[in-house]
């Protein structure tokens, strides 16, 4: 194996400009580092070095030094000569904050300092003008300091989990941000000059405290990602419909008893998620939201979807699951989905029209009160994925046979008595087949052939499943 001096005095001879010593167990890097004066990039990432030699700060063409993921406690005040410097990482380290002549690197463009025990970000951060990239996640920040907000070019802003409270009213000066990750904080509101962010286009704030939005979030007319999770919001502003380029939105695991019909005014919505609310009804305003194509509605009480719905003719994914539908509604089936969840609701059967989702490839009705399936349903010819599992079914239709891309099966805790043998004849080859807890005779009859146990095996992949 090459040594650590060996890769040093190879890169000082070729003249390198990159020098990538990651993740190679290092505890120590060695003084002569200092005389690749030809480098530009070099990467010591993912060891366990306690310390930098003095001489890192005579490699002063370097433009990228990655010193992430290793045990560092200090900086040596020598890289303050890497003036050139534009991309510094040092995520990992056990820092506990920047020292002051990080401030004097005016070349920066890119700052991470993630999981560094810091608790406070220092003023003169501001000083750092060229900034770009800031990404401070996982640390114990309390509060960011008005200068973050004033550098003019700062694009990307992450401070995930941390212990942000309150943000500045000088946030509206980040005119150029794009993407502000603030999720995992204690924020209890916004400030209104969050709407100066017109350029911004991904805004994360899962997990928080916040109970409202302010109208002003309207204005962030480029927003197209918007998660808002965990909080305790229980309704939108009006003004949200504003957010004609928003394409993502997440209001999961919030107080909402309704829906906000604004949302059918986010004309460019393609991915809305709802689950797990108290929400007992779509509305049909939702219907106007033409482009969804994916809606996930998990664990509410929802009873029924309206029937404006069916003008959602890009909804390929809905998931209904853990709800209270006594039946699918008509609209469901009106759709051109791919994939179809109601597991977990209170369906005593499918109805015959479940045969129209003819591009559904994955079906999902475990946990329910069925005794049985439609035939109908043999007519989904696309279907890969079906899960039956944990209802009262009885028996299948011997069109089954007719589901011939159906890959995975899950029977497991019904009732089934027999299965059809156009199921377990030679041909079929299933991925997954599930049957654990049912009635099935273990004869050879029930298995449709007298060939040898060895070979009923490779046809059919398990009577008694192992599933637990």
């Amino acid at each position: 194996m090459t040594s650590i001096h060996d890769r040093i005095a190879a890169a000082r001879d070729k003249r390198a400009v990159e020098l990538d010593l990651s993740s190679l167990e290092l505890h120590e890097l060695p003084p002569e580092i200092g005389t690749v004066s030809t480098l530009v990039r070099l990467d010591v990432s993912g060891n366990e070095l306690t310390r930098l030699p003095a001489e890192l700060g005579r490699l002063t063409k370097l433009r990228t030094l990655h010193i992430c993921e290793n045990a560092l406690v200090d900086l040596p005040p020598e890289l303050v000569q890497l003036t050139d410097l534009r991309d510094l990482c040092v995520a990992g380290n056990r820092l506990r904050g920047l020292p002051w002549w990080v401030s004097q690197l005016r070349s920066l463009t890119m700052l991470s300092f993630d999981r560094t025990d810091t608790e406070q970000v220092p003023e003169w951060i501001g000083e750092l003008t060229q900034l770009r990239d800031l990404l401070m996640n996982r640390n114990r920040i309390t509060s960011l300091p008005a200068s973050v907000f004033a550098l003019p070019f700062l694009s990307k802003l992450d401070v995930e989990d941390n212990e942000i409270d309150l943000l500045p009213r000088e946030i509206g000066r980040a005119v150029h941000l794009r993407r502000l990750v603030l999720s995992q904080n204690r924020l209890r509101a916004l400030p209104e000059d969050i709407g100066e962010l017109v350029e911004m286009e991904k805004l994360w704030l899962d997990e928080n405290e916040l109970v409202r939005l302010p109208e002003a979030i309207g204005a962030c007319i480029d927003l197209q990602a918007l998660s808002l999770g965990g909080n305790r919001l229980d309704s939108l502003p009006a003004k949200i419909g504003g957010l004609r380029r928003l394409e993502y939105l997440s209001l999961s695991e919030n107080l909402f008893k309704t829906v906000p019909a604004v949302i059918g005014e986010l004309q460019a919505l393609q991915r809305l998620w709802i689950d797990h609310n108290q929400i007992e009804s779509l509305p049909p305003e939702l219907g106007s939201a033409t482009r969804l194509r994916e809606l996930h509605a998990q664990r509410n009480e929802i009873t029924d979807v309206p029937v404006e719905m069916t003008r959602l003719r890009d909804l390929v994914e809905l998931d209904l699951s853990s709800n209270k539908l006594e039946s699918i509604p008509p609209t469901v089936t009106r759709l051109t989905l791919h994939q179809l969840d109601v597991s977990d609701n209170r369906l005593r059967e499918l109805p015959d029209a479940i045969g129209e989702l003819r591009l559904l490839t994955k079906l999902d009705a475990s946990m329910n009160r069925l005794v049985g399936i439609p035939e109908s349903l043999t007519r989904l010819w696309q279907l890969r994925e079906l899960n039956l599992e944990r209802n009262r079914i009885r028996e299948l239709p011997e069109t089954m046979a007719k589901l011939r891309m159906l890959e995975e099966l899950r029977l497991a805790h019904n009732v089934l008595g027999d299965l059809p043998t156009t199921l377990i004849e030679p041909s079929r080859h299933f991925r997954v087949l599930t049957l654990k807890d049912n009635l099935l005779r273990r004869s050879q009859e029930a298995l449709g052939t007298d060939a040898p146990a060895d070979e009923r095996r490779k046809r059919v992949i398990q009577i008694v499943s192992d599933d637990d």
